[in-house]
């Protein structure tokens, strides 16, 4: 559990020291080949982030409930994360991340396999959210450092 926690911990840190010298232009600047910026990428974790966050609070406060699936794609539609500045973005990403990390360090090793029904769809567990925003993660971070030409 602790290199995921680490992982998740440090994904943050991550963007902002590959944006570290990267201007606004930079930031959110879009091409044919790449219509996602910088931005948009962050403003797309930030999303999955308060998804999954949302999920795993379900799954800790409630016994095996059954919960409605909410795509981060669909939820970042009721947000201004995209159009917020880079800079303010990554802090309020940071300051989330921080506090869901603190407070999956807490947990005791069972609550890690408490879970939920996503209407049919799977099974999901506290664990797997966990790792799914880590694996997500490493890809957007690489997609990220692609974009700024910092492989």
């Amino acid at each position: 559990m602790s290199e995921l926690l680490d992982l998740l911990a440090t994904a943050p840190a991550r963007i902002a020291t590959a944006t570290q010298a990267a201007t606004d232009a930079e930031v959110n600047f879009r091409s044919a080949a790449e219509p996602w910026s910088v931005n948009d990428i962050l403003a797309h974790l930030r999303a999955c982030q308060d998804v999954r966050s949302k999920l795993v609070q379900e799954m800790l406060t409630r016994d095996h409930p059954t919960i409605r699936y909410v795509s981060p794609r669909t939820y970042i539609r009721k947000t201004n994360y995209p159009e917020l500045p880079f800079r303010d973005s990554l802090g309020a990403f940071a300051a989330d991340r921080e506090a869901f990390v603190q407070s999956l360090r807490s947990l005791e090793p069972e609550h890690w396999q408490r879970g939920a029904d996503l209407r049919g769809r799977r099974f999901e567990t506290v664990l797997n959210c966990a790792e799914y925003l880590v694996a997500h993660e490493a890809v957007h971070l690489e997609q990220i450092d692609a974009l700024l030409g910092r492989y």
